[in-house]
């Protein structure tokens, strides 16, 4: 038996904890993500966007997919102060922040580092951190990985995750033939480690390697429908669990205090309240060791890795149930909306460290990102902050569909495709897909059908021939939440 089937015995035993209380409602804490991403995150001088505060040198930049998050909360909401913060239109259209997908339409090529995978399906490890290990960790060593060893979440998150990401979106059996490869070869590999090796020695057992294996994993599954990868990504889910606090740790949460730059203070620099940022139980330590050699995460919290884990668990949820998981996810997510810094000039960001011990944030403070994923999957409140992309089997054959809508409950067959489609009311819908050169009869959205055009971007709606993608795309006014889409094939 594997060692994490003990996990599930101690909460057995124990019981599973509830999250802690919380501090601000689940709607409250995504309008604090938003004021991160358009206040405390943008910089008007240079009309863009940072990522994260005290982390490295600042390089605004425009990001569209962010502004669409700003938008989508502002339609949903009616709350204006923050698309006029960053200069959008009254009346914005998502199309026109993302930019159509129609405008350049052709397939990208299979990842260039898919040739420097082994024949038996590995990425050899190769030094990149920026510190200067030998003389951080005093002397101990000069490198945190052994050069050409192989360490499992160091391929999942370097190379297999985006490798299978791109077979998703672009249908690349190249880089599926290589994907599939690596995932046969992790098969026996038990114990994540190698995720984090910009500070991380590639040994340590790692919970962000946990949380992308397991992903690659499932996405496996998703793109093949061998049960043994969706096993594989439940197996890698578990090993997240014991880098969770399981109880209450005393004496932490209330009364939180700050580390900022070297001076402890009151946590109020941070928080408006700090008796009410509960992060035990389920918040989550990083890793089962330390950065350079010598910074020790036991007993502090860096739980971005723990939301990260979580939104793999309920990627997994969409395929199989798991009520320890389900807990566990619903717990970190509600730690994470606790560590939501609610005082400007930080309002939405997330503290990178929590020291336990001292009941204490420190660190850089992490963008709302990290926070806002799992958040919005216990909500079911989509972003629509890009092109989601799918992978649906049947007969034998993969659908390949990308779109700005959310899609849900497919039936499909030789002759027909539908799905139901969730978007934002009153917006344009762009869908594409790809490598699927038979073309349909008809495409109709709820009842009405949907004429064939020659340009996609010159139309509300429409559908055309995409040679480039050697597939089909169409555009189409949602009018309803929810819509069911059908797609027909003659012969």
């Amino acid at each position: 038996r594997d060692l994490v089937d003990a996990v599930p015995l101690w909460y057995e035993v124990y019981g599973r904890p509830k999250p802690p209380p919380p501090s601000h409602s689940n709607r409250a804490c995504l309008d604090l993500l938003i004021q991160g991403y358009a206040q405390t995150l943008w910089r008007p001088e240079k009309k863009g966007f940072v990522t994260h505060l005290f982390h490295g040198e600042e390089h605004p930049v425009w990001q569209p997919h962010t502004a669409a998050r700003i938008v989508t909360h502002y339609l949903r909401t009616g709350e204006s102060r923050w698309i006029h913060a960053i200069g959008l239109d009254p009346n914005p259209s998502l199309v026109d922040v993302l930019g159509s997908m129609f405008t350049k339409v052709a397939l990208p090529p299979t990842p260039s580092f898919v040739a420097q995978e082994t024949p038996d399906g590995h990425w050899p490890y190769r030094e990149s951190t920026s510190h200067d290990v030998l003389t951080f960790s005093g002397g101990f060593s000069d490198k945190l990985g052994e050069e050409g060893a192989y360490y499992n979440g160091y391929t999942a998150s370097r190379y297999l995750l985006p490798l299978l990401a791109h077979a998703i979106r672009w249908g690349d059996e190249k880089a599926l033939r290589a994907a599939l490869r690596s995932l046969n070869a992790l098969m026996n590999e038990s114990i994540p480690k190698g995720a984090q090796t910009w500070e991380v020695p590639a040994a340590t057992p790692d919970l962000y390697g946990t949380a992308r294996l397991a992903y690659c994993f499932l996405a496996g599954y998703r793109l093949t429908g061998d049960e043994r990868y969706l096993r594989k990504a439940h197996y890698w889910l578990m090993c997240g669990l014991p880098f969770l606090y399981a109880y209450h740790v005393p004496g932490t949460g209330r009364g939180i205090r700050a580390l900022v730059k070297g001076k402890e203070m009151s946590g109020d620099v941070f928080v408006m309240d700090p008796e009410a940022h509960e992060f035990t139980p389920w918040g989550a330590i990083p890793v089962f060791g330390t950065s350079l050699y010598r910074v020790n995460w036991f007993g502090t919290l860096v739980h971005f890795c723990g939301l990260v884990w979580a939104n793999s668990v309920y990627d997994y949820l969409e395929e199989a149930d798991d009520p320890l998981l389900a807990a566990a996810a619903a717990g970190v997510t509600q730690v994470g909306v606790n560590l939501t810094l609610d005082k400007p000039p930080y309002v939405g960001l997330l503290p990178d460290g929590v020291d336990v011990k001292a009941n204490r944030m420190q660190g850089a403070l992490i963008g709302p990102m990290r926070v806002e994923a799992p958040l919005r999957r216990v909500m079911h409140l989509p972003a629509y902050a890009g092109a989601e992309a799918v992978v649906w089997r049947y007969e034998g054959k993969r659908a390949h569909i990308q779109s700005l809508g959310r899609l849900s409950s497919p039936r499909l067959s030789s002759s027909q495709w539908s799905w139901r489609r969730t978007y934002l009311v009153g917006q344009t819908c762009e869908t594409m897909v790809v490598r699927h050169e038979r073309l349909p009869t008809s495409i109709r959205i709820g009842r009405r059908e949907l004429p064939r055009v020659t340009d996609l971007t010159r139309v509300a709606e429409g559908w055309a021939p995409l040679p480039g993608v050697a597939g089909f795309g169409w555009r189409s006014v949602q009018r309803r939440a929810a819509e069911k889409v059908t797609v027909r094939f003659g012969g």
